[in-house]
């Protein structure tokens, strides 16, 4: 029997990686790794990581191969476990197939969970807390991130002072030494189980004696000695969990304690960092003061200087004023006093030449009255008795005397309105002047002032340039100071920023590689656990006394290492607080050389401030001088020529008053002549002969000159035709047809035009009206135009414009044309407010549109001989109008006197009733292919005291019917032989020259129904025509217009039973209305309608006149 091995003690060792066998599964899930009961057994989930990376972890079936399950008793087994679960703090976990894990109880588990998210927690709020100061995240690939943190924005340009010194790297390098180097991972730290490893090592001994004899005398089987050593083992497994467990908690108590340092220098990191941000913000602060109190005292010099550069220029300026307010009020009287002495001569003047003018037109006066006395002695009495026209020759003398005789007033007043107009021209001169010299004053004394205010506003101005310049340079030199200031501060928040990433960092750091150590301490006492029991339970029979000998050995080994590696890890949580103060001492020194810096800054920028400030104000000193020389010399050269203009003006006027006398003087006999002349008119105008008219004129009756008036009506209504058919020619020149309304509209509104201007020329050149003004002229011309002159003259006796008395014919003549033309005017004008018969302008016309038939198309030139026909059509609608309208007026006049004079019986329908037919129109439809329209060869007239017999009507033919103007119903049939098309409605009332339809009231047809019940016909009227929906004045006629045409017929005589008045409008696309069928019984015999006779026909055509049967 050889002896049992011996194992070698185990510690763990950086320098000697080894892996840790019989641990928790690699292969596990992320999610089971993270769970308590995994870190109960690993104490970090990065250890795992590291195992499963490397597939050095040993699984289930690794462990079945050391001990398998059919090796093992269960029986000794359970006791076993149950003396070792019956101490306490010990657990035990089995599972078939796997090893059997001695771990702490449940609630000690649970004690252990909860400390690590405390121990997060702590190491978080030992973390600075601002999301903007947080180092960069890890990318996925294990590097750090690319992204700033959130509010830093790094330049190490603009702040070289956070460059790390060499002198800290050097001590980052000696700290780095003192560490104990971690491996990177388990894997390289833990090798695998060396169970062979371990035998070959145990040495062979021969048994004692006593060892010899126990064995001898020993009763137990071997399954006994198996159960035996396999409860050894436990025990053994059951110590090295409980390591485990101290070597775990000991790891996180370092942590700790790096995480409560870390906290404590990241607080001391922030604190040294606050109070240099405060000791910048405090030199800032102060630097700001100062300069406050600078930019007040540069601006309190400036004010007192600028007030006394104002006061200056005020002072010179008042003086200039005074001066030249002084050397004006002595021109003013200068020119006062030239005026007074010329202004008194043409008074005297004017005196002298009064007296002439009246001496003359006395002697005018004698000799008119001379002359009548001499024309009525020519007139004698006695048995031939000339009363009349003695009294006229004797009244045209009379009046001319009197007229001169009224004149002496108004010519002295004349004479005497031209001295006042010479005075006041001396007055005028010296006003002239005057204004001049006021003007002068008015522009002179304000430029001055306003020169004066100007280089006040200048001052002003510069002064404020110079408060602004002064207060860019203050905000320059604050802008400078505060991005001193914010620049220190940065700097300040970026070393506190990199101070607290690098401790935080050297506290992570420090955590990972406790918890590193802490893995490989653990593995390691797995490893050698593993080892011990492939040793003695692996070679089939086990020997006790060798068995003991081993797991002695081997809990010596767990003891040691356990103690070396808890030493490790306090050794490695000192390294790391004794680097996170030298941050603290580091941030300390560089933050205190920021503030120095700073505030050295600061001194030299105030210092610069005070100096650009003083060079500032003496700048504006400087301008200031300048500009008060400037506004002298502008105010100097502003009086001088001012003056001189004025003495020159002075010099003129009394040049021109002088001559001004001489002027009058020579004017004054001039214009007395003329005058003189003017005012014995009626003598010099053969006061002789105008007698002798007067005589001759003094039997002219009153119905001689109404005889005159009616001759000149006439003649005027024949020039208006004569223009309306000129008007008419040149609109069917551009394709349109008008109206006789419309025609008489344009001619009359262009004789008002002309009449005016005839008129105003007339007046114009009166003698009487020769010295008017011109809107006097015309509103005598518009007098005459409108007839309110000839009224005038006609109630007056006299002439409106010269006062000669009319004679009885005159004044019936002027009085006649007065009230004609202004009852015309009157007409007219209602008439255009009106607006048009049946509301056409013009009529519808199917000629080509355009100045002589010009147009684009084809054949679309006419020229000039179709064009004059066109004008021939166009002149002849509008005469036949006329004519017709002439016709129809006359007739409506002798209807009138019939009715209300001989109160004889009316033979049209009453005017109520054709109201409610409706309004003559004519209608806008008009086809090239009806044209001319004109009156069928069969047609059936209606009117009062003249019916048609309905019976005599064929069922077989459709009947157009209208009611015209004057009352009548014309009805046709649509289909007549030798008619060439079938008849229209405007047939029936054709225009003008057949140019378009005429006027009708109302229209529509007339269609047989038979009723089958009586066998008997219906004539339905409807209005199936343009003259009920398509009129010229925009109606529509319903059912109450065709009602009312149906009782004009009535009226007529016409027996109307048998036609109804349909309610609706017929659809003009239905089928035929009607089957033929024989006559009713006891109809009238069919008989063939009347037809216009042969020679009768043109005229009816082109008068649109009816044939009545």
């Amino acid at each position: 029997m050889h002896a049992s091995p011996i194992p070698r003690p185990r510690s763990p060792a950086p320098s000697r990686p080894r892996a840790r066998p019989g641990g928790p599964r690699t292969d596990a899930p992320e999610a089971e790794r993270r769970t308590p009961r995994y870190l109960d057994r690993t104490g970090s989930p990065e250890v795992g990581d590291a195992l499963r990376a490397s597939g050095l972890a040993p699984d289930s079936e690794a462990s079945a191969e050391v001990l398998p399950p059919e090796l093992i008793d269960s029986t000794v087994i359970d006791a076993e476990l149950a003396e070792v679960t019956a101490s306490p703090g010990i657990e035990a976990e089995r599972a078939p197939g796997r090893p059997t894990v001695l771990q702490p109880p449940a609630a000690a588990r649970a004690a252990l969970v909860a400390e690590a998210p405390a121990a997060s927690a702590h190491d978080s709020a030992a973390v600075p807390t601002d999301p903007a100061r947080e180092p960069p995240e890890a990318t996925p690939e294990g590097g750090a991130s690319d992204e700033a943190p959130a509010g830093v924005v790094p330049d190490p340009e603009a702040v070289p002072e956070l460059v790390a010194t060499e002198e800290t790297a050097e001590t980052t390098e000696a700290e780095a030494e003192t560490v104990p180097a971690v491996p990177a991972t388990l894997d390289e730290a833990v090798p695998p189980p060396q169970p062979e490893a371990l035998r070959a090592h145990v040495p062979e001994r021969a048994l004692t004696e006593d060892e010899f004899i126990a064995v001898v005398e020993s009763t137990q089987t071997p399954e006994q000695d198996l159960a035996q050593a396999a409860q050894w083992l436990a025990e053994l497994r059951a110590e090295s969990e409980a390591a485990k467990a101290a070597i775990l908690a000991d790891a996180q108590l370092q942590k700790d304690t790096v995480l409560a340092a870390a906290a404590a220098e990241a607080e001391a990191v922030r604190g040294a960092a606050a109070g240099a941000i405060a000791g910048v913000r405090s030199r800032g602060a102060a630097a700001r003061s100062a300069l406050a109190a600078q930019l007040q005292a540069k601006k309190a010099a400036l004010a007192e200087q600028v007030a006394g550069q104002v006061a200056r220029v005020d002072a010179a300026s008042a003086a200039k004023m005074e001066l030249a307010q002084a050397q004006l009020d002595e021109r003013q009287s200068r020119v006062t006093a030239s005026a007074e002495s010329e202004q008194a001569r043409p008074a005297e003047l004017a005196q002298a030449e009064a007296q002439r003018a009246t001496a003359a037109l006395e002697s005018a006066a004698a000799e008119c009255d001379a002359a009548g006395e001499a024309e009525a002695a020519k007139h004698p009495g006695g048995d031939d008795g000339n009363p009349d026209q003695r009294a006229a020759a004797r009244e045209v003398g009379s009046e001319s005397a009197q007229d001169i005789r009224a004149k002496k007033a108004d010519l002295a007043e004349d004479i005497r309105s031209r001295s006042d107009d010479a005075s006041t021209r001396y007055g005028e001169y010296a006003q002239s002047v005057s204004d001049q010299i006021d003007m002068a004053r008015a522009d002179l004394l304000p430029s001055l002032m306003e020169f004066a205010a100007q280089a006040t506003a200048s001052l002003q101005a510069s002064a404020q340039g110079v408060s602004d310049s002064l207060d860019q340079r203050h905000a320059a030199d604050l802008d400078a100071l505060q991005s001193s200031e914010d620049s220190a501060v940065g700097q300040v928040a970026q070393a506190r920023q990199a101070s607290l990433a690098r401790m935080d960092g050297e506290a992570q750091a420090a955590c990972a590689g406790i918890d590193t150590q802490a893995g490989i301490l653990v593995a390691n006492i797995d490893v050698a656990l593993q080892e011990t029991e492939a040793v003695v339970m692996g070679g089939g029979e086990v020997f006790l006394l060798g068995v003991l000998d081993v797991i002695a050995s081997a809990r010596l080994g767990l003891q040691t290492a356990a103690s070396d590696g808890r030493t490790a890890l306090a050794t490695t949580a000192q390294a790391s607080v004794s680097a996170l103060g030298q941050e603290t001492q580091g941030l300390a020194v560089q933050v205190a050389q920021v503030v120095s810096s700073m505030a050295a800054g600061t001194r030299s920028l105030v210092a610069a401030a005070d100096a650009a400030g003083d060079g500032i104000v003496q700048g504006q000193a400087t301008q200031g001088e300048q500009t008060a020389e400037a506004v002298a010399l502008q105010q100097d050269g502003l009086i001088e020529p001012v003056m001189a203009q004025i003495d020159e003006a002075l010099d003129e006027a009394e040049a021109a008053m002088t001559d001004l006398t001489t002027e009058f003087a020579t004017g004054l006999e001039a214009g007395v002549d003329e005058s003189i002349e003017q005012a014995i008119l009626p003598r010099t105008d053969d006061v002789e002969t105008r007698t002798a008219e007067a005589a001759d004129q003094a039997d002219d009756a009153w119905y001689e000159g109404l005889a005159r008036a009616i001759g000149q009506i006439v003649i005027g209504l024949v020039i208006m035709v004569a223009v309306a058919l000129v008007v008419a020619a040149i609109a069917a020149a551009f394709g349109v047809i008008l109206t006789a309304w419309t025609a008489v509209m344009i001619a009359g509104a262009i004789l008002l035009v002309v009449g005016f201007v005839l008129a105003l020329r007339a007046r114009s050149q009166q003698e009487q009206l020769a010295d008017a003004p011109w809107y006097e002229v015309a509103a005598i011309a518009l007098g005459d135009t409108v007839g309110y002159v000839g009224i005038h003259e006609a109630a007056s006796g006299h002439d409106f414009v010269t006062g000669d008395r009319l004679t009885e014919g005159e004044r019936t003549e002027r009085g006649t044309m007065g009230v004609v033309t202004m009852v015309s005017l009157a007409l007219g004008v209602r008439g255009a407010i009106k607006g048009p018969p049946g509301g056409a302008f013009v009529r519808p016309s199917a000629l080509p549109r355009g100045l002589f038939g010009m147009r684009s198309g084809p054949g679309g030139f006419v020229g000039l001989r179709g064009a004059m026909g066109q004008m021939g059509r166009g002149m002849r609608a509008v005469g036949v109008e006329m004519w017709a309208g002439t016709r129809g007026g006359a007739s409506s006049a002798v209807e009138w006197v019939r009715t209300r004079v001989l109160r004889m019986e009316p033979t049209r329908p009453a005017p109520e009733l054709l109201a409610r037919v409706g309004e003559p129109s004519t209608a806008e439809t008009i086809r090239a292919n009806e044209l001319p329209y004109r009156l069928p060869p069969e047609v059936y007239v209606a009117e009062r005291g003249r019916p048609i017999d309905v019976s005599r009507l064929d069922p077989n033919q459709r009947y157009l019917w209208v009611v015209d103007p004057e009352g009548r119903v014309i009805i046709a049939p649509e289909t007549q032989p030798g008619f060439g098309r079938v008849v229209k409605h405007g047939d029936l009332v054709p225009g003008g020259g057949g140019e378009f339809r005429g006027s009708a009231r109302a229209g529509g047809e007339l269609n047989a129904r038979l009723n089958r019940a009586t066998g008997e016909y219906v004539w339905e009227m409807d209005s199936d025509s343009s003259y009920s929906f398509a009129r010229t004045d925009k109606g529509t006629l319903t059912e109450p217009s065709r009602r009312a045409a149906h009782d004009v017929l009535t009226e007529t005589g016409t027996n109307t039973e048998y036609i109804d008045v349909l309610a609706k409008p017929r659809n003009p696309n239905s089928p035929t209305r009607h089957t033929p069928a024989a006559p009713r019984p006891g109809g009238a015999p069919g008989v063939v309608p009347a037809r216009l006779p042969p020679d009768t026909s043109p005229r009816a055509r082109e008068e649109g006149a009816v044939v009545v049967p």
